[in-house]
């Protein structure tokens, strides 16, 4: 056997312990992070065996059957970057895709330029094959034309870009060291593997000598450290969101009734409440004027002008209330940050009387966790209609911020100072 024949089969072995550890592995750990590493070492295995049939029988089928390989291994990167990116808990194939393309419009961009190039790839068969000698022996490289080399380069930018921006979003907002490492050994893979097939494959193969068999074994010793990294990370799918996505005090998808008092109580849990919800990646958007609200959170929260100039705080005055600002709405317009919206409304006490409808409908974005929060000043909201409202709003949750003034003679509907000292025989049943 030649020298290219003996790299390849040294460039195995690291995939194949991959794969080793990968099965014994428990399904069930880090969501389909385990199921997308096991197709990634398949589809390297394939590359490795086609350029060993490449070498052997010199057959252009088995280059085709390699670059039919980097399709497979770009496609599955992408996929699992977007994983990492929207939905770390999916445990199926199926349910993640669903959640990817409802959240964002570049992944089936980036699959149509992915299955662009594949097309173009089978349809005008560009490999031919070409004599290079290295010393006293000769071997058959195959070679592609200028074009398909220049078409290639340009598609190759948004491919390899698109998973190593959904990466990198994902390294910012880590809580854990153990999860940083394994999304800077992700990435490193995923550059490197790019770098091999673009640079080395297309360009330099026929000018050093095994260049390409090299970089392979380079990129097999990254998945196989990508894989002891997935293997050792603590935790299952809820750690592995958790450190994430950071906790919010406010859970989406629920609607809030806030009763206040304007008082040092209510600012400081609010203040709370959306530095959690922002810190997670959302946005606050205030509908209604509530002065008393931004004086105080702009006082108590050293952080909140910064909120405002990131489109992170909106209040009604600041123009549309869905409009985002500079690099920010960007970046959740295509997908490459999470996002979410927490609507937060001042109510008055006439609209206590009827079923309160969804703020969020106005939103431009329906795809997107959202939550609502209305704020009720106590002095507004005699305890009957309060109830009443929560009756015709089982959706909504009452939290009570006002501060207790003489709660058991309000509560009995009896005067305080009258009540002071006097003996009461409560009867219940």
């Amino acid at each position: 056997m030649s020298t290219p024949v003996y790299l390849d089969l040294v460039a195995m072995v690291a995939p194949a312990l991959s794969l080793g550890l990968l099965i014994r592995q428990k399904p069930s750990f880090v969501g389909i992070a385990r199921r997308n590493l096991i197709r990634l070492n398949i589809y390297f295995f394939m590359i490795l065996a086609a350029d060993i049939d490449r070498i052997l029988t010199q057959s252009t089928l088995a280059t085709y059957v390699m670059l039919v390989g980097f399709f497979l291994v770009a496609m599955n990167f992408g996929h699992a970057a977007a994983v990492v990116q929207f939905c770390p808990e999916a445990r199926t194939w199926g349910e993640s895709m669903k959640i990817i393309l409802k959240r964002t419009m570049l992944f089936p961009l980036f699959l149509l330029i992915l299955g662009a190039w594949l097309a173009i790839t089978l349809a005008f068969e560009p490999v031919t094959s070409s004599l290079t000698s290295y010393g006293n022996e000769a071997y058959v490289l195959p070679s592609f034309p200028s074009w398909y080399i220049a078409l290639t380069v340009i598609l190759a930018i948004p491919i390899i870009l698109y998973p190593s921006l959904l990466l990198l979003s994902s390294l910012r907002r880590t809580q854990s060291s153990y999860t940083r490492n394994s999304l800077l050994l992700m990435l490193s893979s995923w550059l490197c593997f790019p770098t091999v097939g673009l640079v080395i494959f297309f360009l330099l193969s026929p000018i050093i000598p095994f260049s390409y068999e090299m970089g392979l074994i380079i990129s097999s010793a990254l998945y196989c450290l990508l894989a002891f990294s997935i293997r050792t990370l603590p935790g299952t799918t809820r750690f592995l969101k958790s450190s994430l996505f950071p906790q919010s005090l406010i859970k989406f998808g629920k609607r809030y009734l806030v009763l206040h008092d304007t008082g040092a109580r209510t600012i400081s849990f609010l203040s709370s409440a959306f530095r959690s919800t922002i810190d997670a990646g959302a946005r606050v958007v205030l509908k209604s004027p509530a002065s008393w609200l931004v004086e105080g959170l702009s006082h108590n929260d050293s952080r909140f002008n910064e909120w405002a100039e990131n489109g992170k705080f909106v209040t009604s005055s600041a123009g549309s209330d869905d409009k985002k600002s500079g690099s920010e709405g960007l970046s959740d317009k295509f997908g490459l940050s999470q996002t979410a919206t927490v609507f937060v409304r001042e109510l008055g006490r006439q609209e206590l009387q009827g079923s309160m409808g969804s703020i969020a409908k106005e939103s431009k974005n329906p795809n997107e966790p959202e939550a609502e929060m209305f704020l009720l000043e106590s002095s507004q909201a005699p305890r009957p209609q309060v109830a009443e409202f929560l009756q015709r709003n089982q959706d909504v949750e009452l939290v009570n911020l006002s501060e207790a003034s003489d709660p058991f003679s309000t509560l009995a509907n009896l005067d305080h100072q009258k009540t002071e000292g006097s003996k009461i025989l409560l009867e219940y049943s």
